[in-house]
């Protein structure tokens, strides 16, 4: 019986986890959780599996570590936009969770 009730509580976190994956990848910001998608794979790298923990491990360090990723941001100036562009992302992931 503790043998099904582990089989049933890994294919729910399973399809939770697929479910939210699929999600982040239908909002397009998938780019900044996984590799982009190459063009001569038939097999994508990453499942929708994989995305949605990635996913949660990327905006918790950057809600962890705000301060760390400001300095490292201010020393390449040119990258501010793409700076604000993951914060935007990071809300959008969020709003999913």
């Amino acid at each position: 019986m503790l043998i099904l009730a582990l089989v049933l509580l890994v294919a729910i976190a399973y399809s939770l986890a697929t479910f939210y994956g699929e999600a982040i990848k239908k909002m397009g910001v998938r780019r900044y959780v996984s590799r982009k998608p190459e063009s001569n794979r038939k097999v994508e790298r990453h499942s929708h599996f994989w995305i949605e923990p990635y996913g949660q491990l990327w905006v918790n360090a950057m809600n962890d570590w705000p301060d760390l990723v400001i300095q490292l941001t201010n020393l390449k100036l040119h990258k501010q936009q793409s700076f604000r562009r993951g914060l935007k992302a990071q809300s959008i992931i969020e709003s999913a969770f």
